[in-house]
């Protein structure tokens, strides 16, 4: 090949083998190799034509110009602004003729724009901006008059085909310095009085006609320096890009812009591929994954605490490892919480009786874990009789002194009853009487126990409830209930 080759291949001699064409930039020549066929995909020697009028051929193609059966050679002049033919007269090619076209052609494209035939000649002329058609007589001669047409900045490639279905050729050129691709249509006799420009990515540098989405009409390929993209035609009225390359054209595509969406089911502005909840237009976010948008969600963080509870104390209701401090985890915020170790017993209670309100181990005792503990429960066994009318408060089974005998509604005690007997009614009512005195003596200084706010206090109770003790003027088990009240009420106040 000569210096800086512009490929072709083709079978230029019918025997069913590719040859080798090329224009030689430098050389200012073009090269043929025909495909040996004896050994095909070795290729013999090269054959190399040249003529006065070849400078700079920066493009070349091959068909069958004058219609005889065998392909010529056609091939730009870049440098004096022509084409130049050269024919396959058997057994090589000559030059035939050169023929005028814009400034500075780059690019060429053969086609029947006008519908007789035989194969025309439009270059893309990257000096004026411009393209030019060239119509074959039917010999493979071109008429003098060329038709120019304004395209936008800088052609780079030109490429034919029906891409409105009118059955004419209409031409697409793209061009590289303003980023847009020109599409004239044809008015059915082989002019182009009306183009439309698109916007297109930077650089295009190539373009191609083909049904790409298998619709049945002509798409648009263009290639960048860096990227491949589409033009997608609609019915033949216009056509639409691939802004974002996502394989799904402007017109289908809800984000023409974003890469990674390009339906938005529910028309919320959220594509499916973010959206939580693709299916519901008020929602498009669910944070936690439980299928409940973060609108509708009063959990967004799925932690147990609910999103207003947690702004209020401060959290972060999309973490759910920032909640309120809760100590025994029954999502009730410590200081809502009555009961914060969960333990039966409210804070109020246990702190009031010097235990560890965060502490389910520490409880004050509570025989019939009624959660009243027995210092401050009336009834303690919860039998239904008030400790103080209780005999063994600590007993269910048992509410009264089986050593008592109820004699006309007095509570007396069998000896007392006996000597009542002996002595007559009238000892029996002061029996009675004695007795009421105490239960009154006991009722008395439980109550002061109760009330007591201080342990100097407590101590001056006790210090009267001595004297009442030895002079009896208490029961036994009066005295002893009274001792255990003390013991609770001095633990409470200390």
């Amino acid at each position: 090949m000569g210096e800086s080759p512009r490929l072709f291949l083709l079978d230029m001699n019918d025997d069913d083998l590719l040859d080798l064409v090329t224009a030689n930039i430098v050389d200012n020549d073009i090269s043929v190799r025909l495909n040996d066929l004896g050994e095909p995909g070795t290729f013999l020697g090269r054959v190399d034509y040249a003529s006065d009028t070849i400078d700079y051929p920066s493009a070349i193609s091959m068909g069958d110009v004058d219609g005889d059966g065998d392909n010529d050679i056609v091939v730009t002049n870049t440098i004096d602004d022509k084409i130049e033919i050269f024919k396959f007269i058997f057994p090589e090619y000559e030059s035939t003729g050169t023929y005028s076209v814009g400034e500075d052609p780059i690019a060429f494209t053969f086609t029947d724009v006008d519908k007789d035939d035989d194969l025309d000649v439009v270059t893309a002329n990257r000096g004026g901006n411009s393209i030019t058609v060239l119509l074959n007589d039917g010999t493979g001669d071109f008429t003098d008059d060329s038709f120019n047409y304004k395209v936008g900045d800088n052609p780079s490639s030109v490429d034919a085909g029906d891409v409105d279905g009118d059955s004419d050729i209409d031409l697409i050129v793209g061009n590289k310095d303003d980023d847009t691709i020109s599409i004239l249509k044809n008015n059915g006799f082989g002019g182009f009085g009306f183009r439309e420009d698109y916007n297109v990515l930077p650089l295009p540098l190539s373009v191609s006609l083909g049904d790409i989405d298998d619709d049945g009409d002509l798409d648009i390929a263009y290639a960048t320096d860096e990227n491949i993209s589409f033009l997608y035609n609609r019915n033949g009225i216009d056509f639409i890009g691939d802004t974002d390359r996502d394989g799904y054209p402007d017109y289908q595509d809800d984000f023409p812009e974003n890469r990674g969406e390009w339906v938005d089911s529910d028309g919320d502005g959220y594509g499916d591929n973010m959206d939580g909840i693709p299916w519901n237009p008020f929602e498009y976010i669910d944070s936690d994954n439980d299928g409940l948008g973060d609108n509708e969600d009063n959990d967004d963080d799925n932690d147990g605490y609910s999103d207003d509870l947690e702004r209020i104390y401060g959290n972060d209701p999309y973490d759910a490892s920032d909640h309120p401090p809760d100590f025994d985890s029954d999502y009730i915020p410590d200081d809502r919480d009555d009961d914060d170790d969960n333990d039966g017993f409210t804070d109020t209670i246990e702190l009031s009786l010097g235990y560890n309100s965060k502490d389910a181990d520490d409880v004050p005792p509570d025989y019939d874990n009624d959660g009243m503990p027995d210092a401050v429960d009336f009834d303690d066994d919860n039998d239904g009789v008030p400790d103080y009318d209780d005999y063994e408060p600590l007993n269910e089974n048992v509410q009264k002194d089986p050593n008592l005998y109820r004699f006309w509604g007095v509570e007396i005690e069998l000896g007392e009853l006996a000597m009542a007997i002996m002595m007559g009614i009238g000892a029996v009512f002061l029996g009675s009487i004695i007795i009421t005195r105490k239960k009154r003596r006991y009722k008395k200084y439980k109550r002061r126990i109760d009330e007591c706010e201080s342990p100097e206090e407590l101590k001056r109770v006790n210090h009267e409830m001595k004297s009442d003790t030895e002079k009896e003027r208490l029961t036994y088990i009066q005295v002893t209930l009274l001792k255990e009240q003390y013991k609770h009420r001095i633990k409470v106040l200390s």
